[in-house]
């Protein structure tokens, strides 16, 4: 039998835990090893003075040992994070991911359905959904939640979340590494400002010259005063010289330094992340194709990143007076360093954008993937490409827990059809409109649906179902809502294919206007070929199916009343809604009715 996914989580923790012992107790024989091997080089370096070629093999061992110990450390910090991610993902079961990235930053007012779905925020789909540690996976979710593909790209990223969503240790693998260190925009741009900054020593004359001139300049004095022919005063003069000039030469390279020094261990999450990328193997051309763009000519991205990485490292070596100093006098080490750089920086100019893109990619698809990994129960949408059509069967609003959640089935098909929806104050209208929008964004992403079963075709959503004023741009929420009435009127204008979700139309004005103008919009989206759902309190509206019986379906949420409590069901149903319990609701609050 297979087992559940949070059977599986509940188990990797397990082994994480029992790995991270291990570890820690290697820790301290490695730490034990260095304590004992070190004492020993003392007491065999003193006792055997001047013979101390017999400790070079005990140094040669502490320095093997010294290595080995960072590395477990390496692996430590990682398994630190792996644990992480596994501790996460068992809290989501219950429902708390609040704790988690919300995408606040793309929140867009002039988005045509993210504010009306909950895309971004607190207790947002972005925020439930997102496993993207840098910056830019992040963005990527983002685009992909508010941008529908086309229909061709669907199926192809649907097979690559089915895919991913398999490969369950690669996946946190790939989120762990993520966490080592924040990747985001401004390192990316840093990177590339400098890749495509214009060499300013490699291609001078006079650098090469300066080059080969200053270790040559420095060791002829050193030669000359070893063989004493400069005195003492005259070579610490001369050696002051040389410092001289090899500050002035490290101060014209340091804002190289300066750029890149910061961004080091981002650079090295973004290779470690690669590497996992790297070591992996696809069947779905998409992800072939992504995979391969962090091999530029047949070298490894991260290989590539880690050259990078040792070039800044030797430039941090400027942070060690003691080191650098005579480094810089006798061996030109900044110049050198320079070079290096702008050597790097010509072979991959073209290279580090795919690289962050492509990660950026891999996040967006991981958070889908472990999406559809964690709820099995979901399904991959039916996708159809002859008429505007959704079909759902089980629909939940993925931000509801399941054991509160309550599925509902709803269909509509064809251009010019309108469901009206009605039925009493909290009953569940605007939740409904909600699930049916959010599915379709998930769907239109090539995502899993919280459905067991969904047939559509492919639109955009167009919303107006939460309005708020603008009272920098004077704008009522009146006149807020016309104008996103009349991007949705434009739309369909142009026949474009969107999916028009409708709450409460027009509350802004007096009760004849509002039927009067929610009725004539009814009769223009019928007119213009649209499809869409409104929810209204107005029973008005539901008996234009009588007026267009082959356009409008009327479906209902109703209240149950017993001794003055009301009950819910939020079971969609057929017709309309004949419960309402705004009075009963206001009688609650001590509003006198009978007077």
């Amino acid at each position: 039998m297979k087992e559940a996914p949070e059977q599986l989580y509940t188990k990797g923790l397990q082994q994480t835990n029992a790995e991270m012992e291990r570890l820690v107790h290697r820790r301290r024989q490695y730490g034990f090893l260095r304590f004992a091997l070190a004492l020993l080089a003392i007491f065999l370096g003193w006792w055997l003075w001047p013979m101390l070629w017999v400790v070079l093999p005990l140094v040669a061992l502490f320095l093997w040992v010294v290595r080995r110990d960072a590395d477990n450390r390496d692996t430590l910090a990682f398994q630190e994070k792996l644990k992480w991610v596994q501790e996460q993902e068992l809290l989501y079961f219950k429902h708390q991911f609040h704790q988690h990235a919300d995408g606040q930053l793309f929140v867009d007012a002039a988005h045509p359905y993210a504010s009306d779905l909950d895309l971004f925020g607190k207790h947002s789909l972005f925020q439930f959904i997102n496993r993207a540690q840098s910056g830019q996976g992040q963005a990527s979710l983002a685009s992909a939640l508010m941008h529908p593909l086309p229909l061709q790209h669907i199926a192809e990223q649907q097979d690559a979340v089915r895919e991913l969503s398999g490969k369950h240790s690669f996946r946190q693998k790939v989120q762990a590494r993520g966490m080592a260190s924040a990747i985001d925009p401004a390192m990316q741009q840093a990177v590339k400002s400098w890749t495509v900054s214009p060499p300013l020593f490699s291609r001078s004359a006079f650098w090469i010259a300066v080059r080969f001139l200053q270790p040559l300049l420095a060791f002829t004095w050193l030669g000359l005063y070893l063989r004493d022919l400069v005195t003492d005063n005259q070579f610490l003069t001369g050696l002051i010289v040389l410092g001289m000039i090899a500050f002035h030469i490290s101060r014209k390279i340091l804002p190289i330094h300066q750029s890149l020094g910061s961004v080091t261990e981002q650079l090295e999450a973004l290779a470690l992340s690669l590497q996992e990328i790297q070591q992996e193997e696809f069947r779905n051309p998409m992800l072939q194709k992504m995979r391969g763009q962090v091999f530029q000519q047949g070298t490894a991205a991260s290989q590539q990143i880690h050259e990078l990485k040792k070039i800044l490292d030797c430039f941090d070596l400027r942070m060690n007076p003691l080191v650098h100093v005579p480094l810089n006098i006798f061996l030109g080490w900044d110049i050198w360093q320079a070079f290096a750089l702008e050597r790097w920086k010509e072979n991959h100019t073209a290279d580090t954008d795919h690289w962050f893109n492509t990660l950026a990619e891999f996040e967006m698809l991981n958070s889908f993937s472990t999406l559809s990994f964690n709820h099995p129960a979901w399904s991959f949408p039916e996708l159809v490409g002859e008429e505007p059509l959704f079909e759902g069967i089980g629909l939940n609003h993925p931000l509801i827990p399941p054991t509160t959640s309550v599925a509902n089935d709803f269909s509509l098909r064809g251009k010019g059809r309108v469901a009206v929806i009605t039925g009493s104050n909290m009953a569940g209208k605007s939740t409904f409109l909600r699930t049916v929008g959010v599915n379709m964004v998930l769907a239109c992403a090539g995502a899993p649906v919280c459905a067991r079963k969904l047939r559509i075709y492919p639109m955009q959503i167009m919303s107006s179902m939460r309005i708020m004023d603008n009272l920098e741009e004077n704008t009522s929420t009146f006149y807020a809502e016309l104008k996103k009435l009349g991007a949705i009127i434009e739309a369909v204008r142009q026949q474009k294919p969107v999916f028009i979700l409708l709450d409460e139309i027009l509350r802004g004005t007096n009760s004849q206007d509002r039927q009067t103008g929610s009725m004539a919009l009814v009769r223009q989206l019928i007119r213009e070929q649209a499809i869409g759902i409104v929810a209204t309190h107005d029973l008005g509206l539901a008996a234009m199916e009588k007026e267009y019986p082959d356009s409008v379906s009327n479906h209902h949420f109703d209240v149950q009343v017993s001794d003055g409590e009301m009950y819910f069901d939020y079971t969609l149903k057929s017709g309309v809604c004949t419960s309402m319990n705004a009075s009963l609701l206001m009688r609650k609050i001590g509003i006198s009715l009978d007077q």
